[in-house]
């Protein structure tokens, strides 16, 4: 068993043989929350490791896992690099300075041996474990509850078998720099009876931790043990978070991180093409077009909390279906296996999909989504069960979607259950089936959920803007005070109702728009509702609106397209409908400081486009709670407007790093082309953003290949015509691999041409 050993008293991991695998994307922390500033200063790896990832990538991801369990505001600055361990050390830590009240580490080092006597597995998608089968996780009282103290995968495939895994060393590492380090004066102080006790504030005050070869801890299955076996994933416990803690006063903590970050689509159990195909359960092959079907998946193949906005799966040929009835519900459970009885695997279900009709298109080996009405927000932390019912299904052709065959994944963390056939749409016994059979889906997981009016149980009621008059329009701020400062799509809209109701509207439409108001006091006249809409509003939902919505949750509308968000103004949020509603109104939780307005009518009268409010409402009377589901990524920026003969810059962000991307432009009120129609098609309006008008380029950078960060630019250059005047445009990217395959889309907002 290699080990490595404590330089000077600088706090070295002592490891032995890790395997650790856990990445993040980089996360961009706060002003209040621990920000860890990664510096690599050079040196080259060893020639012998394995995998075919970066030191850079793996020590970006174990950062960011200590960013994701600590949110006290404090810097530590660490330069890393490859550098001649010898013997049996794999890495050294080394702290160069500390200071401040509480005292903590502001600057260390850390090497990571290069010298060939260890074999690393350096893995080159670490925010996943798919090299590892198996996840167990452990806990003990150490004197004021069960506590975690392992998180390990093991049972490894391919190059992670047998070797050390340098993402575990680089977490191990970091712990160091957070308090366990052999020179680190708190860690002096508080080891001087060979232990660390955990007091209050923290979680589990009362605790105590026995330290061993200097500054780890004597829990054998903790990351901050000083020896790791190989063939081993060993994640940060919460006694590991709860220690360094204590030794630097962090005060603010998550003893249950998450190992992925969010705004990520992830293949379960991964995106491998070669698995075989079958017709459960998208076919009429289930028997009677009628079935039930569940999915139990183990929450290490998820790895994240966040909202979970999209399922979609895969088929091996282009195919098509309908169903009368087709509905999706999801719930977490604490199961570790599911049972033959389909109600207890789903104790508290969710309906993301309501029950009725669907059409659905797939593309043959290409992920076809699914769309939800409403997002399911996973905690991260609890096992999931997904189900799918459907009545009266018709496929053309029988379909075949890919599943997971035997030995890809463990039994027991990937598993189907399933009941067929006629008059089973509501059955509880069914069938179970591990690995074998499971049907490949890829979850979309948002970056969660902003609630800038915060807990929907609290707070007085009112009837807005949910009600039961014959038409109405609504209007509410969000200050970007309150927003996170970063451009980011706003994926959904949820209101806090007081009572548990359906409310339905025969033509609903929902706006959004950037705003520099800041409340109603001094709107504008004569149109104040379009004026405080700005020039380039979003129609974000138009059509009819069906809610579903539980009393005191944050019930989702469930909105057809999304709105990018560029993080610096306020943003104004329109509801309208007219028609009249087909049930009786919802009342919804209210907050004094949403600044909102609005009209209403009984009568013949229409204020669905009305200039003004009928009824006067002070800037500060109570506007309705609401949530919103923000996402980070595949956004596409565009200024509000332009005018003939100038240029617009468009912005690309968050897409996938290094990837060939194409953008397009489309006249009128309507979204550009769908992705299957890229690369072959583009629409005429299309074209003729893409080509060369009378002799001038019209886009500058329209394809190219995303940076590091999945940023890219280009330049929109309007020609001098004049009926362009008031014509809005829609734009879109594509991204594409190397080997072309289509990796994701995006669209923006839209740019209205002004004189």
């Amino acid at each position: 068993m290699r080990r490595i050993r404590t330089r000077a008293g600088a706090g070295m991991l002592v490891l032995a043989g890790l395997a650790l695998t856990l990445v993040l994307a980089a996360s961009s922390p706060g002003p209040a929350q621990l920000r860890i500033i990664r510096n690599f200063v050079g040196g080259t790896p060893p020639t012998n490791a394995v995998g075919g990832g970066t030191l850079q990538a793996v020590f970006n991801a174990a950062a960011d896992w200590w960013e994701l369990a600590i949110k006290d505001n404090h810097t530590v600055t660490i330069d890393y690099s490859w550098a001649p361990m010898g013997g049996s050390t794999l890495a050294a830590h080394t702290l160069q300075t500390q200071g401040g009240t509480p005292n903590r580490e502001t600057k260390g080092k850390i090497e990571f041996d290069n010298d060939g006597s260890s074999v690393y597995f350096i893995d080159p998608s670490p925010t996943d474990h798919l090299e590892f089968q198996t996840y167990t996780e452990t806990t003990q009282d150490f004197g004021a509850g069960l506590l975690n103290k392992g998180r390990v995968y093991s049972s490894p495939t391919g190059s992670a078998a047998g070797v050390s895994d340098l993402l575990a060393v680089a977490i191990h590492e970091i712990g160091h720099s957070l308090g366990l380090s052999g020179l680190n004066t708190s860690f002096i102080a508080e080891n001087s009876d060979g232990d660390i006790d955990i007091r209050a504030p923290l979680p589990f005050a009362g605790s105590t931790f026995n330290t061993t070869s200097g500054a780890h801890l004597n829990i054998s299955t903790a990351l901050m043990y000083p020896t790791i076996p190989v063939s081993l994933r060993r994640l940060v416990t919460s006694a590991d978070i709860l220690a360094n803690a204590e030794l630097s006063k962090f005060t603010d903590v998550n003893i249950k991180p998450n190992t992925v970050a969010r705004n990520t689509t992830i293949a379960i159990p991964d995106d491998v093409f070669s698995n075989r195909g079958n017709c459960i359960p998208l076919s009429e092959c289930i028997g009677g077009g009628e079935g039930r079907y569940q999915w139990f998946i183990h929450q290490s193949l998820i790895g994240t909390g966040g909202l979970i906005t999209e399922l979609a799966v895969r088929p091996t040929t282009t195919l098509s279906f309908t169903a009368q009835d087709f509905e999706i519900r999801m719930s977490h459970t604490t199961q570790t296996a599911h049972s033959t009885n389909m109600n207890t695997n789903l104790p508290v279900p969710v309906v993301v999909r309501r029950a009725g009709p669907i059409s659905f298109s797939g593309v043959g080996t290409q992920w076809s989504p699914i769309r939800f009405d409403r997002a399911f927000d996973y905690d991260g932390n609890r096992n999931l069960t997904i189900e799918v019912r459907m009545r009266n299904l018709k496929a053309s052709p029988s379909p075949s979607v890919y599943y997971d065959s035997v030995g890809t994944t463990s039994a027991g963390r990937f598993a189907r259950t399933y009941a067929l056939g006629a008059g089973t749409y509501s059955v509880a016994t069914a069938t179970t089936a591990s690995a074998a059979g499971v049907l490949k889906i890829r979850l979309r997981i948002g970056d969660g959920t902003y609630n800038p009016s915060d807990t929907p149980d609290t707070g007085t009621a009112n009837s807005w803007p949910f009600n039961t008059y014959t038409a109405w329009r609504y209007q509410f701020i969000v200050n970007a005070s309150v927003l996170p400062a970063a451009p980011m799509k706003i994926t959904d809209i949820a209101f806090a109702p007081t009572a548990t109701k359906s409310w339905t509207a025969k033509q609903f439409q929902v706006r959004m728009g950037h705003t520099t108001y800041k409340d109603f006091g001094t709107a504008p006249t004569p149109n104040c509702f379009d004026t405080m809409l700005g020039p380039a509003p979003v129609l974000v939902y138009d059509g009819v609106m069906r809610w579903d919505c539980v009393a005191d949750t944050w019930c989702f509308l469930g909105l057809e397209s999304s709105f990018g968000y560029d993080g610096t103004r306020n943003i104004l949020v329109e509801i309208r409908y007219r028609g009249g509603p087909g049930s009786a109104g919802v009342t919804t939780r209210t907050d004094s400081s949403i600044n909102r307005a609005y009209t209403h009518t009984g009568s013949t009268a229409d204020p669905y486009n009305a200039p003004c409010w009928i009824v006067p409402i002070p800037g500060q009377d109570a506007g309705a709670k609401h949530c919103l589901s923000v996402t980070k990524g595949n956004l596409l920026l565009a200024p509000d407007t332009v005018r003939l003969g100038r240029s617009a810059t468009l912005q690309l962000l968050n897409g996938p790093a290094r990837q060939f991307y194409q953008i397009a432009a489309s006249l009128g009120q309507r979204p550009v082309m769908k992705v299957a129609d890229w690369p072959v098609s583009l629409a005429v309006d299309s074209v003729f953003f893409n080509s060369v008008f009378l002799g001038a380029p019209v886009f500058n950078r329209y394809g190219g290949s995303t940076g590091s960060t999945g940023a890219a630019t280009a330049t929109l250059n309007v020609p001098v015509i004049s009926p362009l005047v008031g014509v809005d445009i829609y734009h879109a990217a594509v991204f594409y691999s190397s080997a072309g395959k289509i990796l994701g889309s995006t669209n923006t907002d839209g740019t209205n041409i002004i004189r």
